[in-house]
């Protein structure tokens, strides 16, 4: 049996815009800080979006609230939602996790 030898050679970068249309299209560039509480939601949320990248996470995360603001739908299923955890914690509910019980009788 023949060992069979793969060698692979990494391609050198190659810059895919010229400079100047790099100095006319600049982004803007925002800094800020997280604190230990963000940090863990930001965490969260790169998993549920499978991305492993803090700043494109947060570009994602940005246009999400963007579509929920603007979405009239959503905004009321978030009314209901949002309507459901302030009653909860008015009447003193605070585990939400509940099973349903089959109520079954035979004859």
């Amino acid at each position: 049996m023949k060992m069979v030898d793969f060698k692979f050679e990494k391609e050198p970068f190659r810059v895919s815009r010229d400079q100047e249309e790099r100095d006319t299209d600049k982004g803007k560039i925002f800094t800020i800080r997280l604190n230990a509480m963000e940090t863990t939601q930001l965490k969260q949320d790169m998993k549920i979006l499978r991305q492993v990248k803090p700043s494109t996470a947060l570009k994602q995360l940005a246009l999400i609230g963007s579509f929920v603001l603007h979405s009239d739908k959503i905004g009321r299923l978030l009314g209901f939602i949002l309507g459901n955890i302030r009653r909860n914690e008015q009447t003193g509910i605070t585990d939400t996790d509940t099973e349903i019980e089959a109520n079954v009788t035979q004859k």
